[in-house]
């Protein structure tokens, strides 16, 4: 059994809507677990039991929240090496989320060692306090079911066949 953290940021409660959604679309797959936290524990979880860890947050003011960005700073001196690491987060204006660009920087400098999967997820909010727009409620459970496949795939153990 796979084991998948989702750490998020939230300031409205959309990027924790966000989270549950794509969890939804993970554990369709019923060889994975998910556990969804907000960015604050992450202080004393233990990163070894997971196979990918998941980063989440809004974009104010252009980027990423602080708090999704220290969850990540803090999870890469913990230890992501080997690890399957995304991002996802929601926007208001523009075609992407600037926030969620910033993640995958930030997690490629402080992650060097985990297997990226970019880029993350962006999801348009209507407004600042949201809601989330309705169209990016299936795209989010796509999002978590294609990076459910991705996970067992840089996961699995490699088998060896014996030559004959």
């Amino acid at each position: 059994m796979k084991k998948v953290l989702i750490i998020y940021d939230t300031q409205f409660g959309n990027t924790r809507k966000l989270a549950l959604e794509i969890v939804k679309g993970i554990q369709e797959n019923e060889n994975i677990t998910c556990k969804v936290e907000n960015g604050d524990g992450i202080e004393t979880e233990d990163l070894s039991k997971y196979d990918a860890v998941i980063f989440g947050g809004p974009t104010r003011a252009f980027r990423a929240t602080r708090g999704a960005m220290d969850a990540i700073k803090r999870a890469g001196q913990i230890g992501l090496d080997g690890k399957v690491v995304t991002t996802f987060g929601t926007y208001m204006m523009g075609k992407q989320s600037r926030g969620v660009k910033g993640m995958d920087k930030k997690l490629s400098k402080s992650a060097p060692g985990a297997i990226q999967i970019r880029p993350g997820f962006s999801a348009k909010v209507d407004s600042v306090r949201g809601p989330i727009s309705e169209e990016e409620i299936p795209r989010a459970h796509e999002f978590g079911r294609k990076l459910s496949q991705e996970i067992l795939q840089h996961t699995s153990p490699t088998v060896e066949v014996p030559s004959a």
